[in-house]
């Protein structure tokens, strides 16, 4: 009985090494030092081409192939790799990010660094941020606040200061005001003009936000941007009366009495109390 019982286990044994994965079998032999093995190694797990050898890490089809399976696997490739155009755009294609892995001899050429840098922030504009040679180009800070307003931040302080740029993306985009440049923000009329084409601006402008000229020109554009006025606004009588005269029906489900208000004030204050302003919407 001993004997059958040790025959099938080494016959069960026998299966399984059978059905090690290819990786398994790389790992013992040499196996991953051909083209084709390597292929297959990366094809399993994009990463694995960090085990493979230089020769291997610039080979193209590997690369691809890499790539291909996990983008993240880039910057595991040799150099000579990352400084081809046709390998950098894919990897820039599937993860942006890449854009900072790339060789030395494809970023020392202008004009195919800059395609690549502008395919990565159309795609990710808060990479700004680590491109500081774009920081201060018309065209790539376009793209990149057009993708995300919010890589504003990154861009030369003259964009945030110039108030074509500014109503250009804040009628599109509302989070733009929220680095533009404080001194063009206290400019009544400009903001009364973004407001009226976007009035979700008014979420971005919290100084603005009791300000009956701002919240009844964004209100006329669109009723229930009441909601993020001010709560002083919201219950003001001028506002109450201009909501009446203009019948505008979506803005009234905002609009606070005395009662009301005390209600949400203390809603508020236990909301900002446990999860912080950010977590806090307009009610």
């Amino acid at each position: 009985m001993r004997g059958k019982e040790l025959l099938i286990l080494s016959e069960i044994a026998q299966e399984n090494l059978k059905k090690d994965s290819y990786s398994s079998k790389l790992k013992r032999g040499k196996t991953i030092y051909t083209r084709k093995g390597a292929l297959q190694f990366v094809k399993e797990n994009g990463n694995n081409i960090k085990s493979l050898p230089l020769r291997l890490k610039n080979n193209t089809a590997v690369v691809l192939a890499s790539i291909e399976n996990n983008p993240s696997s880039f910057k595991y490739a040799g150099t000579k790799a990352r400084s081809k155009y046709g390998i950098a755009r894919l990897a820039v294609e599937k993860e942006p990010e890449n854009i900072e892995k790339i060789g030395y001899e494809l970023k020392i050429n202008k004009e195919k660094f800059r395609e690549l840098a502008k395919l990565a922030l159309s795609k990710n504009g808060m990479l700004l941020k680590n491109l500081p040679e774009f920081q201060n180009d018309d065209e790539m800070v376009n793209i990149a606040v057009t993708n995300n307003s919010l890589s504003l931040e990154f861009a030369n302080k003259r964009f945030k200061k110039d108030p074509e740029f500014i109503y250009n993306h804040a009628i599109e985009r509302s989070f733009t005001l929220l680095n533009a440049d404080k001194e063009l923000l206290k400019n009544k009329n400009f903001i009364k003009k973004i407001v009226s084409e976007n009035p979700v601006a008014l979420h971005s402008l919290p100084m603005y936000q009791n300000d009956i000229d701002i919240v009844e020109t964004a209100i006329l554009a669109m009723p229930n941007s009441l909601r993020f006025a001010g709560f002083e606004c919201r219950n003001n009588k001028i506002i109450k009366d201009f909501v009446n005269k203009h019948n505008l029906k979506e803005a009234e489900p905002y609009l606070l009495n005395d009662e009301k208000l005390e209600k949400v004030s203390k809603f508020k204050k236990i909301q900002r109390k446990y999860h912080g302003d950010d977590e806090i919407e307009k009610i």
